[in-house]
């Protein structure tokens, strides 16, 4: 799943398409304090894990059917592309312990990825 019409399907980016500019603005985090959590993270893992060359993309979270019983604090979910590229699915207000998690989680995937084509 490495197209664009399928990570699009994957993250249900096409439900942004009709809604209003206030009801996407609903769905933004604070980018300071990702940028900070996500950093921080790839320092820790690369302690342990090691990468050549990582992209991680961004996109905002979306209620899946499963995620209903769960605060939307935990709705951070990722997917690892390739051998360097991850991407997270991240609520407005997300669980920072969970996203450092959850990032860590891909990036175990991509490692191993990594180590099986080199």
């Amino acid at each position: 799943m490495q197209d664009w019409d399928q990570l699009a399907r994957r993250f249900q980016l096409l439900k942004f398409e009709p809604l209003s500019e206030p009801e996407i603005h609903s769905y933004s985090w604070n980018q300071e304090q990702i940028a900070s959590i996500i950093h921080e993270t790839i320092e820790n893992v690369e302690k342990y894990l090691h990468f050549q060359h990582l992209n991680i993309t961004i996109v905002p979270a979306l209620p899946f059917p499963w995620f209903q019983k769960y605060d939307q604090s935990l709705w951070t979910n990722g997917y690892a592309v390739g051998a360097t590229t991850i991407v997270l699915a991240i609520p407005p207000d997300p669980d920072p312990f969970f996203l450092r998690y959850m990032l860590a989680h891909e990036m175990h995937h991509d490692s191993r990825k990594i180590q099986s084509t080199t």
